[in-house]
């Protein structure tokens, strides 16, 4: 009888270390999903934080360029309050007539070979209509 008992013991013993060893096999695998999880999460953290702070240094960037022309449009503003203004709108026509770009001399460069910073420098023309200029009367 004690031979059955101790038969008995080392089968529900076997058992137990069966039961015990598929225990420790699936908590390995949930351990190595998790782990694997946890690199996943800290690769995906990390780009976050490398585009917030590629966000941040634009952010910076775009807040200088509008203090920059926050302090241009203040300097404009200063001096269109010193500069006399025109009393009737014949002097308001002959003075934008003055300021204005000539168009004729800027087509009569480009037909000699002008490009657009020349345009810009000698025809009073901005950067956009010296190029536009350039493409539609330049040679093609």
């Amino acid at each position: 009888m004690p031979e059955l008992f101790i038969a008995i013991a080392l089968v529900i013993l076997g058992l137990t270390l069966i039961v015990m060893a598929i225990i420790v096999l699936n908590l390995q695998r949930g351990f190595d999903q998790l782990k694997a999880d946890y690199d996943t999460l800290t690769t995906r953290l990390q780009r976050h934080n490398d585009d917030v702070a590629g966000l941040c240094s634009a952010a910076v960037a775009v807040d200088r360029r509008l203090a920059t022309a926050e302090s241009r449009l203040a300097r404009l503003a200063d001096d269109m309050t010193a500069k006399p203004q025109p009393t009737n709108i014949e002097a308001v026509g002959e003075d934008e007539a003055a300021q204005a770009p000539s168009y004729d001399q800027a087509i009569q460069m480009i037909r000699r070979g002008g490009d657009a910073d020349a345009l810009v420098k000698h025809c009073g023309l901005t950067h956009d209509e010296a190029m536009l200029l350039v493409r539609l009367h330049g040679r093609p």
